[in-house]
Parts: C-alpha cells; structure tokens; sequence
C-alpha cells in the first residue's frame, strides 16, 4: 500500500497542479480561463500515448530484457516526437479552439499556455517514470512537489501582480522549463542508441491504443457536448476539473502492478484489496469537491450531479481492470488484452462521436468500463489460478504439465 500511495502521491502532485492552477485562474484573471482545461483535456492523451511508448515501455524493455540503453534512448526520443507534436498544435491553436466550439479570441493565450505546459510537463513525466521503475518513489516525489509548486506559485503569483498574459505565460514556461532541463541533465548519462518500437509496443500496446482512442474520444465528444451551450461547458469543464486528478491517480494501481510483475513480485489478493481501499479514498474525495465547490463555479446542479454519478460508479469498477490489465498483459496474452481494450475504446470513440446528446462521453465511458470489467472476470476466473500465495498462474498451462505427466 505504502508503494501505491508514494507513486500515486507523484501522479496526483502534477494532477493537481494543473487543476488549482486553472481553478485558481478562474478567480483571478476571468473566469472563463477555467474552461481551458477542458479545452485543452484532449491533448494529454496524445501526450501520454508518447509516454507509454517511449517511457513505460521502455523502462520495461530495460529491466525485463537487462537492457541499460532502452530507458534513454526512449526518453530522448519521446521527447523529439512530444516536441513536434506541441509545435503542430502551438500553430493551429485557433484552429483547435474554434473546432472545440469554444471562442479563439477569449481562450488564444491560456490554450497557446497549455499546450506547451502540458509538453514540459510530459518531459518531466519521463524522467519520473524512470525514477519509479528504479524503486526510487521518493526521490521522484520530492521532485514531483518541488516542479508542481514552482508552476503554480509562479504562475497563480504573477497573475496577482499583473494583467499582461505574455508576462505570466512566458515567466512560468521559462521557469518549469530551467527546472526540466536540470533533471535531463542529472538522468543523461553515456548511452548506446538502442530503441525498438515493436518490443516497447508488446509491453505497452493496450495503453498506447487506450491513449490514441481516448485522443479522439473527447477530441471529437468534448467538441459536440460543448456545441449543447454554455451550461454544459461549465458543468462538464467543473467536472473534468474535480475527477481528472483522480483518474490520473488510479493509474498507479497499475503502475505499481507492472513494477512487481517486472521483478517478478507481483501479489494479486494484496495488489486488488489496495486498489480497492484506493479508489473508496478517490470517490469520496471528489463527491467533497463537488459540494464544496460547485455554486463557487455556478455549476448547473442537476447536470452536475448526473455526471457526478457516473463517474462514482466507474471509479467502483475500475479496480479490478487497473489490477488484472498488466498481468494480461505482460503475463498472460498482450495479444488478447490489446483486443480488448481495442474494442473498448472503439465502442466508446463511437458513443461519445455519434450519441446525440451533451452526456455522450459519459454514456461511452460507464457502457465500455462495464464491458471491460465483465471480459477481465471471465479471464480471471476461466483461465487463471489465484494461488494461495496471491501469485496468478495460467490454468491452461497446468493442465498441459499434468497431460505430459501423465504419459
């Protein structure tokens, strides 16, 4: 538990960073700025598509296969690929606004903001995915505080002394951005250039499908949602502001699992009653953010509370797939698990695309966490032993043993 909280701890600590930030912006420049973190909500999973495959699969690649070089050499080039991303949408910003159904004249400069934050930001996820795949949570935590704090002192702090937009987003990339360059520094050691794509692929390929189907899920669902007025971009932007923490919180789960499962360690009983513990603390922290908070932001209540409800009743779900999704995966089939997922996030990109109606994503999201939940089981229980020590071993393999034995 103490492991899951200490990586969860670091995820949560750039989560909130940008959700106080943007919460905080609200109140003092326009509250308008607030919506730019759902605006701009699509773009994190294109990032974290980079992530997955240059990061956790590469750090993977390095332990499981005793591969020094994979870690950098990912690294370096996840940060080309992150970098030619952020340059594509730095200009056609407008473009991106005016699609979202939002109004480029309000939003241009906290959007322009945004996207080259949430690329500084995923720098520094890399090095901090290397910091935890080497045991070192702590360390990555420090780092994690001292980075979080220095964007939202910086930025929050400027916007009380002045009004200048150029002043404040300038001053806060050039500061976060020193910072990262220092990490880089201290990680970069001498390495050989040695990077396969197809191998980090097999470690990672549900999560890199999750992320690129999750892009144009709330790319093209955020998009039709907003178009319903301005009720539900406040409502669904409150929303996302309030549960986006949490949800990048309950990644730990299966960070924490692909750990284990990498040192060969990993314990399924203990690892799914955490995880559970896990996401009770997370429900009841966002059902508080929500009565604190939501005449602050004049959410719409009846709306907020039909989105409040799904969400609940996912994070209920989700243990058990954020648990079983890495042994599947590295354990079991990467083959099947990919399908799965694939299938998941097809079904929701179609929901959230083509239902008409402002809950499309949300609809999408609790329909296809079900049907994630109920496949997972049918695995668990069909095809894999829980034995006495916790450990999960494959019931078709045994059989095959007991057969050989047998003649």
């Amino acid at each position: 538990m103490k492991r899951l909280l200490r990586i969860s701890g670091g995820i949560l600590a750039l989560s909130l960073s940008s959700i106080l930030t943007w919460l905080l912006l609200g109140l003092t420049i326009d509250g308008n700025i607030a919506n730019i973190f759902a605006l701009t909500y699509p773009l994190q999973f294109a990032y974290s598509l980079f992530k997955s495959i240059f990061a956790t699969g590469a750090n993977i690649k390095g332990i499981k296969e005793k591969n020094p070089n994979a870690v950098l050499s990912g690294m370096t080039l996840g940060i080309f690929f992150s970098a030619v991303f952020c340059v594509v949408i730095s200009l056609n910003i407008n473009g991106y606004i005016e699609f979202m159904n939002m109004d480029a004249g309000v939003y241009h400069d906290f959007a322009l903001y945004s996207t080259i934050a949430q690329f500084i930001q995923i720098v520094f996820s890399f090095v901090m995915e290397k910091l935890y795949f080497e045991e070192k949570e702590k360390l990555a935590n420090r780092h994690s505080f001292i980075f979080n704090i220095l964007n939202l002192v910086v930025l929050v702090g400027l916007s009380l002394i002045t009004k200048n937009n150029l002043v404040i987003i300038l001053t806060t990339l050039i500061v976060i951005t020193i910072y990262v360059i220092g990490l880089l520094i201290w990680q970069y050691k001498k390495f050989k250039f040695d990077f396969n794509i197809l191998s980090n692929f097999k470690y990672e390929s549900v999560r890199i499908c999750s992320c690129l189907l999750m892009f144009i899920t709330y790319f093209i669902g955020l998009s039709n949602a907003f178009s319903a007025g301005e009720e539900y971009i406040v409502a669904l932007n409150f929303m996302t502001l309030i549960t986006d923490a949490q949800w990048d919180a309950t990644s730990a789960i299966s960070t924490a699992a692909k750990i284990d499962i990498s040192y060969g360690k990993f314990n399924f009983k203990k690892s799914i009653w955490q995880a559970i513990i896990f996401e009770f603390i997370l429900i009841s922290s966002v059902i508080i953010l929500f009565f604190s908070l939501y005449q602050v932001y004049k959410v719409d209540l009846k709306i907020g509370l039909i989105v409040l409800a799904i969400q609940c009743a996912d994070f209920l779900l989700c243990f058990l797939y954020e648990t079983l999704n890495p042994f599947i995966q590295l354990e079991f089939s990467a083959l099947l698990n990919t399908i799965i997922v694939l299938i998941e996030k097809v079904s929701r990109v179609i929901m959230s695309t083509l239902i008409p109606s402002p809950y499309c994503t949300e609809i999408g999201q609790i329909a296809t966490t079900v049907f994630l939940v109920v496949a997972y089981m049918i695995i668990l229980f069909g095809y894999i032993k829980i034995e006495k020590d916790g450990s999960l071993t494959r019931k078709i393999k045994q059989k095959a043993v007991k057969t050989q034995e047998n003649k």
